[in-house]
């Protein structure tokens, strides 16, 4: 299973890509939605594991490129965020994509990884 992880944290996404790596799962760590664009040109990923607060654009409208652009299904999506709960979830369209709130356990995410790869 290939994972894109996108976000402008790079340590946190270095150890995201770490662990993935740790427990088999092949990944790329990018830090700009520009760089998401042009590594989702460029290869196929199974998961997209997408910050929603960038800083030269919103994850949400990344993967609404994502589902339109790349016939990316919203299940192969998870946000990541340090935004509070009640302002995430006034966001209709995130009901359909799991959202991982900073901090989180590696536990979640990985149950989460391991859900995706069971149904593609």
């Amino acid at each position: 299973m290939r994972v894109l992880i996108v976000d402008d944290n790079r340590n946190l996404a270095r150890f995201l890509k770490g662990s993935l790596a740790t427990h088999g799962y092949t990944s790329r760590a990018v830090s700009s939605v520009s760089e998401a664009i042009a590594a989702a040109m460029e290869d196929k990923y199974d998961l997209f594991l997408i910050d929603i607060g960038m800083p030269d654009g919103d994850g949400r409208e990344l993967a609404g490129q994502f589902i339109s652009a790349f016939a990316v299904t919203p299940d192969r999506i998870v946000f990541i965020t340090a935004r509070d709960r009640s302002e995430v979830c006034d966001v209709g369209h995130l009901t359909t994509h799991p959202v991982l709130h900073k901090p989180f356990r590696l536990s979640g995410l990985l149950d989460l990884v391991r859900k995706t790869a069971v149904h593609h």
